[in-house]
Parts: structure tokens; C-alpha cells; sequence
């Protein structure tokens, strides 16, 4: 269910911040030993991108990028993407951002999961 929620606010935020282009998702399972998986998954898009600037603080709590508000109409909470980053990190995992201004934006994360045999 929390996987679920992680994968629901990225795609979110990818298609509100995208007035024209794609949003991709993309998963696929690495690192297959024993009964340890890694899943990794990416959210890209071709949106309005983040300033590098605003790139170290996309996580925190009530963290808003005020131009990405202004060109879309969107308001938020700022709370998506913090939320996101400790349910990742909460399961051990690892999430992340690359972005270019004017060319879209990359959200990844990695969760590492055990395989149950049945």
C-alpha cells in the first residue's frame, strides 16, 4: 500500500508539472540473490524541470517550488515528496532526483524487498 502511495505522488507531480511532453514509468527487479530483491523504479517526465537551486531541498517537509506554482496553477501541501522519502527510507531504500530546467525531471528509487517462495 505504501509503494503504492510513493508511486501514485510521483506520477502526480510528473503529470501536474508536464503541460506537454510524457511522463514514463519504468520498474524492473536487479540484484537478484537468494530470496534478496532490488526493486528500482523512475518516474521521468518532459515538464518545466527544477532549478538546481531548488534540487537540495525537493524532500523537506513544506518545501514548494514557487515557479513550478506559478506556471502550472497547481498548489500543494509540500508535503508529496517528503512523505515519499520516508516511506522509501523507512523500507531501507534510497530515492533521488536529476532534473534540468525546461527539459523535465527523473525521480528514482531503489527498495529493497525479500522474495517469498510459495
Amino acid at each position: 500500500m505504501r509503494l503504492k502511495q510513493v508511486i501514485m505522488n510521483l506520477i502526480g507531480n510528473a503529470i501536474k508539472f508536464t503541460v506537454k511532453g510524457s511522463v514514463t514509468l519504468s520498474a524492473y527487479i536487479e540484484n537478484k540473490t537468494g530470496d534478496n530483491i532490488l526493486l528500482k523504479v523512475t518516474v521521468a517526465d518532459t515538464g518545466l524541470g527544477i532549478d538546481k537551486n531548488d534540487l537540495p531541498h525537493i524532500f523537506e517537509e513544506f518545501s514548494q517550488i514557487a515557479n513550478a506554482q506559478k506556471a502550472t496553477r497547481h498548489k500543494g501541501t509540500g508535503l508529496g515528496l517528503a512523505i515519499c522519502k520516508k516511506i522509501i527510507e523507512l523500507q531501507g531504500g534510497h530515492i533521488s532526483v536529476n532534473s534540468i530546467p525546461g527539459q523535465g525531471s527523473t525521480f528514482s528509487f531503489d527498495l529493497p524487498l525479500r522474495h517469498h517462495n510459495t
